[in-house]
C-alpha cells in the first residue's frame, strides 16, 4: 500500500491487570490493579504516549445477617505525553494528566420488613495537571511554558430505600447531597434526588419508570470530534458551573416462550445544563486564559431502544436498535460567541441510528461460532465550505458547528472458539479462539480533519487538504489462547 502516512505511522500498547481475593470469616477483601500504556506516532506529525494506573481495595464486612458494610478505596492516575514533530524548528513536548483518589463507605440494612436501606459517604480528591510544554530538543525554538495545576475536593452523603409494597410493585427512592470546593473558589452544594418504580404486570411482563438528577464537577473539553489523549479536563469553579443532568426514563419488558426470549422497549429524555462548549476558532491547548474561550451551553438528549434477546438453545444472541439524539445550544448575543445562530446543533456524541446483531451457534459443549454486526450513523463534524484569497493569503470559511457527518460506521466480525476441557479434575484448562475482524474490509473513518501544509508530492501540491483517518481498514485475524491452572 503506497500511503505516506500509513508507512510512517507506528502504534503499540500493553495492559497488565491482577486481582487478589481473601475470603475470611464474615469478611471478603479484594485488591485490584490495572496498568496500561499506549504509544502512537502519526507519520511526521505528532507522537502520543499515554497510560493509566488504577488501584482499588474493597472490604465487605458482614456485621450481622441483616447488616453489611462496604468500604472501597480507589486511586487513578492518567498521564499523557504529546510530541509535536511536524516542524523541525518548533518541535515540542506537552505533558498533562489527571489524578483521582476516592473513598466510599456504605452500609446495607435489611432488618425492616419490605425495605432495603442503603446509605453512606463518598470522598473524592481531584488533581489536574493541565499541561507543561518544553522544547523537544536543543534545536527547537519553543519557549517553555507551564499552566497552573488545579485541585479540588468533593464529599457526599447518600441514602436509598427500596420498598417492596407487594409482589407486583417496588419503589426505590434516594437522595445524594454533595459538597465541592476547588482551591481558591467557594463551596458548591449539590442536591441529587432519584426515584424509580417497577410494576410487575404478570410473570412475563413489567413496566419500569425512573427519574434521577446528577451533578458532575469535572468536564472534558475535546480538541476534535472524537476523544483523544490530548483532551482537556476542567474542574468546576466560580466561573464554570457543575454540569447538571435531569433524566426521565420509561421501559416496557416482556418475555416469551418460558422466558427464553426477552424483549424490551425503553425511552428516555435528559436535559443538561452548564455544558462546556468553546468559541469558533478557539485556541484550547496550553492556553493560560482558557476560560475566555469557553461558552456555557444547554443540551437535550432523547431516544428509544428496542431489544430482542434469545438466551437458551443451540442458537442464541440478541438484536438491538436505538434511535437517539444529542443536541446542544449556546445562547449568547455577543459577536464571536454565537454558535449556529443560537439554534440547537448536534453534539459530537449525536448518532441517531445504532443497530447491533449478535448470533452464537453452540455446535457442541465446547465448540462455538459467533457473528457480530454493528452499524451506527457517522458522528457530526465541522468542515470547510469554501476558501478565498485576500492580501495574498488564502482564507478558509467553515460550516456551522457539526453541520456535516463522517461516513456511517458498519462492521462484521466472526469468531470460532473452543472452550476449556470438560474434565473437572484437570489442573490446566485452556481456551482457544480465532476471530476475523472487519470481514469485508470496511474502511470506517475514525476521524476526518482539515489542515494547512506545505505543498508537496505527498499531498498533490495542495496547500489545504482534507484527511480521513481509519483504523482496521482491512480484515484482521486474531488468534487468542487463555488458560487457568
Amino acid at each position: 500500500m503506497n500511503d505516506y502516512y500509513l508507512w510512517n505511522s507506528r502504534a503499540s500498547f500493553y495492559d497488565i491487570n491482577g486481582t487478589l481475593h481473601f475470603n475470611l470469616p464474615k469478611n471478603i477483601i479484594s485488591i485490584s490493579n490495572y496498568l496500561c500504556n499506549d504509544a502512537f506516532k502519526f507519520a511526521s506529525e505528532v507522537r502520543y504516549n499515554y497510560g493509566s494506573e488504577l488501584l482499588s481495595v474493597n472490604w465487605n464486612n458482614i456485621i450481622r445477617p441483616n447488616l453489611i458494610s462496604y468500604l472501597t478505596l480507589s486511586y487513578s492516575n492518567y498521564h499523557v505525553i504529546k510530541d509535536n514533530i511536524n516542524n523541525a524548528f518548533m518541535q515540542s513536548r506537552i505533558e498533562s494528566g489527571i489524578r483521582y483518589t476516592g473513598l466510599k463507605y456504605r452500609i446495607k440494612y435489611t432488618g425492616i420488613q419490605h425495605h432495603t436501606i442503603d446509605g453512606g459517604i463518598n470522598l473524592v480528591n481531584y488533581f489536574v495537571h493541565p499541561g507543561e510544554r518544553t522544547p523537544l530538543d536543543t534545536g527547537s525554538l519553543i519557549i517553555p511554558a507551564s499552566l497552573k495545576n488545579e485541585k479540588a475536593y468533593e464529599g457526599a452523603i447518600f441514602l436509598n430505600d427500596e420498598y417492596e409494597v407487594n409482589n407486583y410493585l417496588i419503589f426505590n427512592t434516594g437522595l445524594r447531597i454533595s459538597g465541592y470546593q476547588k482551591a481558591g473558589s467557594g463551596m458548591i452544594f449539590g442536591f441529587e434526588p432519584r426515584l424509580s418504580t417497577r410494576i410487575k404486570i404478570n410473570d412475563r411482563s413489567s413496566v419500569k419508570m425512573s427519574y434521577n438528577r446528577d451533578l458532575q464537577y469535572i468536564s472534558m473539553i475535546s480538541l476534535s470530534l472524537i476523544s483523544t489523549p490530548g483532551d482537556i479536563w476542567k474542574l468546576a469553579n466560580s466561573n464554570i458551573k457543575p454540569l447538571i443532568a435531569n433524566q426521565f426514563a420509561l421501559g416496557y419488558y416482556r418475555n416469551f416462550i418460558n422466558n427464553t426470549i426477552e424483549t424490551s422497549v425503553e425511552a428516555y429524555y435528559k436535559s443538561i445544563s452548564n455544558i462546556i462548549e468553546y468559541k469558533d476558532g478557539a485556541v484550547l491547548e496550553m492556553n493560560p486564559d482558557l476560560e475566555n474561550e469557553l461558552l456555557n451551553a444547554n443540551g437535550i438528549n432523547y431516544g428509544i431502544e428496542f431489544s430482542l434477546k434469545r438466551n437458551s438453545g443451540k442458537i442464541d444472541g440478541w438484536i438491538s436498535y436505538t434511535y437517539s439524539r444529542s443536541l446542544r445550544k449556546v445562547t449568547d448575543h455577543d459577536q464571536g460567541k454565537i454558535i449556529s445562530n443560537n439554534n440547537y446543533f448536534p453534539s459530537s456524541y449525536d448518532k441517531p441510528h445504532d443497530f447491533t446483531i449478535v448470533a452464537n451457534w453452540h455446535a457442541n459443549r465446547r465448540l462455538q461460532f459467533s457473528a457480530n454486526f454493528t452499524y451506527s450513523t457517522g458522528i457530526p463534524i465541522t468542515l470547510p465550505e469554501y476558501k478565498y484569497s485576500t492580501s495574498g493569503e488564502i482564507m478558509v470559511v467553515f460550516s456551522r458547528r457539526n453541520e456535516y457527518r463522517i461516513p456511517d460506521y458498519h462492521r462484521l466480525d466472526l469468531t470460532v472458539s473452543l472452550d476449556e476441557s470438560l474434565r473437572i479434575k484437570k489442573k490446566w484448562k485452556g481456551y482457544w479462539s480465532f476471530s476475523l475482524l472487519n470481514v469485508y474490509g470496511r474502511k470506517n473513518p475514525y476521524s476526518v480533519y482539515y489542515k494547512k501544509e506545505d505543498p508537496g508530492e505527498y499531498n498533490n501540491f495542495n496547500r489545504f487538504n482534507l484527511y480521513k483517518l481509519y483504523l482496521i481498514g482491512k480484515p484482521m485475524p486474531i488468534l487468542n489462547y487463555s488458560f487457568v491452572f
